[in-house]
């Protein structure tokens, strides 16, 4: 005969047979990190039984998409109470387009509210722009049951916006080699040293700061091969490309564009130094795939960079927008080989510290599952937990 279920096995099964919807930003498929955290975030709620539905809303300037949100909000609001759901997940960077429904949906709705934070989009702001969308930001995030931050600094700057009371999880990005990387980085027969750069073309990653580091590096035979999307932000990437005209180095600079994830491990393999010259970051998943790859690194020093990299072991941190400070240390690890090499080596031995993506989705799905086991609304006390890090 079987055994009856108990209390708590049938209340685990209705959970694990809940629907999910889960807002992006955009096309879940483009290549960012957000989105690429998201993706596997629903592939991991899916097999442990969730039903996620994807809803994706137009990823727009931060005002148009405050005006957008007034016909986009009532339509999702619709879409909840045509077909009930559990847990609304929300990645954070939509919330201009999501505001209205985060609001009128806390307020009226028992169904609990997750956001994943990637960013705080104000920072970016200038103001008086600055101090509207703070106030758009604090408002969503105060609308959530949980909010899962993707860095300890993140996490911080979260709670300077909301205090302590809320419901804050640390899981950092999951990280995990990729295909085509060598195993091992020997001496190049070549004399040429070549820089990369990962990331999309936009202004926060201070690419002109970099740019402006080439140039004052002349005497050093080098290359920069840029990776990412230049069709963000196609007026700073004209600006660069005039950058590049300017200071004559079209043989030194390379603009590859968007490039599959998959096929990135050719150009971190063939990499001799990582750059990472951003002015904001809220995690920087590049650079543990720089450090699984072996690649001493030069970095600015910018919101999460000690979580990920360890000054003087495997990286040179320089100050924000300091073209200089990014030459110089360049410069010192052109100039020694053994350095380099040492860098490397710890890149490595770091990188087997970091999380896998297993390790930091379980994580969130572990909380989800608690705030779904408790009273929508009912207010409870949780400490920032981190997921493990170097």
């Amino acid at each position: 005969m079987r055994r009856p279920k108990s209390e708590t096995e049938n209340s685990q099964f209705e959970i694990r047979n809940s629907k999910f919807l889960f807002i992006v930003p955009g096309d879940i498929q483009r290549q960012t990190g957000g989105s690429l955290y998201d993706r596997k975030l629903a592939e991991s709620l899916t097999e442990r039984g969730f039903c996620v539905e994807l809803a994706s809303v137009p990823d727009l300037p931060y005002f148009a998409g405050l005006l957008a949100g007034l016909v986009i909000s009532p339509w999702l609001l619709f879409r909840i109470a045509n077909t009930p759901h559990e847990v609304v997940l929300l990645d954070g960077w939509a919330h201009p387009t999501t505001l209205l429904f985060n609001l009128v949906f806390r307020l009226f709705a028992e169904t609990r509210v997750v956001v994943i934070v990637h960013q705080i989009r104000w920072r970016e702001m200038k103001a008086p722009a600055r101090l509207i969308c703070r106030m758009a930001e604090t408002l969503m995030l105060r609308s959530a049951h949980l909010i899962v931050s993707v860095s300890g600094f993140i996490g911080g700057e979260v709670e300077r916006l909301v205090g302590s009371h809320k419901q804050i999880v640390v899981a950092r990005p999951g990280s995990v080699p990729l295909s085509n990387m060598i195993s091992e980085r020997g001496d190049r027969a070549t004399t040429v040293l070549r820089l990369l750069f990962v990331g999309n073309c936009v202004h926060l990653k201070g690419l002109e700061h970099l740019i402006a580091a080439v140039g004052l590096l002349r005497d050093v035979e080098l290359s920069l091969d840029l990776v990412g999307d230049v069709g963000i932000e196609p007026r700073y990437y004209d600006r660069l490309i005039k950058q590049v005209h300017a200071l004559n180095l079209s043989d030194r600079v390379t603009f590859h564009g968007a490039i599959p994830h998959e096929d990135l491990g050719d150009f971190y393999s063939r990499a001799d130094i990582f750059t990472f010259p951003s002015l904001y970051e809220g995690f920087g998943m590049v650079l543990t795939e720089a450090m699984h790859s072996g690649l001493p690194i030069v970095a600015t020093r910018t919101g999460p960079i000690s979580e990920i990299l360890r000054e003087g072991e495997n990286a040179l941190i320089v100050p924000l927008a300091d073209s200089a400070a990014l030459a110089e240390s360049i410069r010192r690890l052109a100039g020694d080989a053994g350095l380099r090499r040492d860098f490397g080596r710890r890149s490595r031995e770091l990188a087997l510290l970091l999380p896998t993506w297993s390790q930091t989705c379980n994580d969130v799905c572990d909380q989800i599952e608690l705030i779904c086991q408790k009273t929508p609304g009912k207010k409870q006390s949780m400490k920032r937990t981190p997921t493990q890090s170097p």
